[in-house]
């Protein structure tokens, strides 16, 4: 998965943490095509506690500068984050993962997340020139 410029929700530091998920989705895909199961678990775990960082980090930004529309952006987090914890209590329990299902979830999670969700919040913060 290539980040592209169509992506930006044109505020630098969630553009970089978004960045940072492709970067750890395509190492998971490419571990798990390695069949390097180690590092796989390795980085789901990475992958799953920086997803729950970004959305805390982009809520508490969307908090500080007013976002009208911050609940509905929350209850959508809430909803992700159940599937990503249900991930990480699998791990947690050793239980196998079907890492191909995961992989489409985030697939999908990341590009419809960014592209209708977080856009909705774009120009508000770009507006407010929110580093």
């Amino acid at each position: 998965m290539e980040w592209k410029e169509e992506y930006s929700v044109k505020v630098p530091s969630l553009d970089a943490q978004h960045k940072r998920l492709f970067v750890l989705f395509n190492d998971l895909k490419n571990e798990n095509a390695a069949g390097n199961d180690a590092r796989v678990n390795s980085v789901i775990k990475e992958l799953l506690d920086y997803t729950l960082k970004h959305f805390f980090y982009e809520e508490q930004l969307l908090k500080e500068y007013g976002y009208s529309s911050l609940e509905e952006h929350q209850d959508v987090h809430d909803r992700l984050t159940g599937s990503v914890m249900e991930y990480k209590r699998k791990m947690d329990r050793k239980e196998k993962i079907d890492v191909e299902a995961m992989l489409d979830f985030l697939y999908d999670w990341l590009i419809n997340h960014i592209l209708k969700t977080d856009m909705m919040y774009s120009d508000f913060l770009k507006n407010r020139k929110v580093p």
